[in-house]
């Protein structure tokens, strides 16, 4: 909602930097594919392995399309599989070129009908609500894709069969750094729930305790899915009051806290945390975990009082390397470097 409030005011800004296309496809992998296995869903990545590595543009924007598109993939798949493909249009790619990737989600879902399709780009609108009467959503996320491809220069189409599925295909102009090619790295490479043997963690830490605080289920149960085999102790709370209630009980060794919370956010829980008389977690490292991704983000968090920032959303590694930095280390086991 703050994004389309944003979009509408004229106020959402590009903000366009040099990064890694296999990093971007990796972080929306880890999100999706864990979601997908809990589901009973397959999830499949095909990339063309001639794509560039290296791309200039706004990493966060590109990436929040894809996680729409593959968000409403999920919500309206009960089986079968999930499937991301990208490509890109042309086959020679040289520094400083504009290339256009071609990105494509297709599900096995329940499908769209003809008659629906125009009304999915529309804010607050969801189709054939008395089949969807049990699925969450706002009905934005198909609008701020629509409203962002048009401020990057691209488009978006959708092909459906009711009762079927459906494929979503967006177009998104982006600069070529570097003609390096992506590779095999991820090419024809297929993530689910057996594929977890291509990851070890990092530590192990089962006498240390942690909270996390996110306003949303599944971002908790994702969290608590990437952090399942360092046998860190896990409690969670989905808003400040309930977080607050906690830390009154309970000492953390960490807390992981989501910024944007309704009622009471990160900022302001963070806050009564640090203020409780006689409070258990009073100098509790608390990383912020948010989707404010934009310049200075970490900067304005940690002068707000947090102790270090993670970017939504976050993969494995790099989660288990922030907590880690943070957990007595008496109460940690490492297992590599």
């Amino acid at each position: 909602i703050l994004d389309f409030s944003k979009i509408e005011a004229g106020r959402l800004k590009l903000v366009e930097n040099n990064y890694e296309l296999s990093l971007l496809l990796s972080d929306v992998s880890n999100m999706i594919s864990f979601r997908a296995s809990e589901k009973g869903l397959e999830y499949q990545l095909v990339v063309d392995e001639s794509i560039p590595e290296h791309l200039y543009g706004d990493k966060v924007r590109v990436r929040q399309i894809i996680t729409n598109l593959l968000s409403n993939a999920f919500k309206y798949t009960d089986r079968g599989r999930i499937r991301l493909e990208v490509g890109a249009e042309g086959d020679r790619f040289s520094a400083g070129d504009m290339i256009t990737l071609k990105i494509t989600v297709r599900d096995t879902g329940i499908g769209i009908r003809k008659e629906d399709i125009q009304k999915l780009f529309t804010k607050f609108q969801r189709v054939d609500l008395q089949k969807n009467s049990t699925v969450e959503g706002t009905g934005l996320g198909l609008a701020i894709t629509w409203n962002l491809l048009n401020m990057m220069g691209g488009t978006i189409s959708v092909e459906s069969v009711y009762g079927e599925g459906s494929a979503f295909t967006v177009t998104v102009p982006q600069k070529v750094v570097s003609g390096e090619p992506l590779g095999n790295i991820l090419s024809g490479e297929r993530i689910s729930r057996h594929d977890s043997h291509s990851y070890r963690e990092s530590f192990r830490a089962p006498d240390a305790r942690l909270l996390v605080v996110d306003d949303t289920r599944m971002n908790l149960a994702v969290t608590a899915g990437l952090l399942k085999k360092t046998e860190i102790q896990i409690d969670t709370a989905q808003n400040g009051p309930e977080a607050l209630e906690k830390t009154k009980g309970t000492a953390y060794d960490v807390i992981l806290m989501d910024q944007r919370m309704p009622g009471m956010d990160g900022v302001e829980t963070l806050k009564r945390i640090r203020e409780a008389e006689g409070g258990l977690n009073r100098e509790t490292p608390v990383i912020c975990m948010t989707a404010d991704a934009i310049i200075g983000a970490k900067e304005r968090y940690t002068e707000a009082g947090f102790t270090d920032y993670l970017p939504k959303p976050v993969n494995g590694e790099t989660l288990e390397r922030t907590i880690a930095r943070y957990l007595p280390a008496e109460k940690v086991t490492a297992l590599r470097d």
